[in-house]
C-alpha cells in the first residue's frame, strides 16, 4: 500500500478514540461491551475497519442486522407493546461511524439544511 494510501486509513489510536467518544457520548456512566472487551476484540476490530477502507468486501455477519422485540408491559398481548430493536456487529457500527466522519465535510456542501434525511 503507498504513502498517499495508507495515510487515508484510520491506525489504531484513532479509531480507539473513536470509540470511546461514541461510548462516553451515549451511555456517559456505563460501561460498554468495547470498553470491557476491548483488549480481545481490538485487533480484529482495527482490521476490519483498515480492510473496508482499503476496499476489502465485508463479509455478511459484518453487514447483517436482526431486528428483535422487546416488550414494553409485562405480558404483552399486542404488537403495539413491543418495542423493535435492531442488532448488528460492533464492527459495522464502527465502520458506519468513520464513513460519516469522512463524508461529514464533502457531503455538507452538497446538502441543503432542509434535506434533513441526509447525514450532513
Amino acid at each position: 500500500m503507498g504513502d498517499v494510501e495508507q495515510s487515508t486509513v484510520p491506525q489504531l489510536l484513532h479509531i480507539t478514540r473513536l470509540i470511546i467518544a461514541e461510548q462516553g457520548a451515549i451511555l456517559q456512566q456505563q460501561t460498554t461491551f468495547e470498553e470491557v472487551c476491548w483488549d480481545i476484540i481490538e485487533e480484529d476490530v482495527v482490521m476490519a475497519v483498515q480492510d473496508f477502507l482499503s476496499g476489502t468486501t465485508l463479509r455478511i455477519s459484518v453487514t447483517a442486522v436482526s431486528i428483535a422485540l422487546i416488550s414494553k408491559v409485562k405480558n404483552p398481548s399486542c404488537w403495539s407493546e413491543y418495542r423493535p430493536i435492531s442488532l448488528y456487529d460492533t464492527s459495522n457500527k464502527i465502520l458506519t461511524k468513520l464513513l460519516n466522519d469522512k463524508l461529514k465535510l464533502p457531503l455538507s456542501s452538497l446538502i441543503v439544511p432542509n434535506q434533513s434525511g441526509f447525514v450532513p
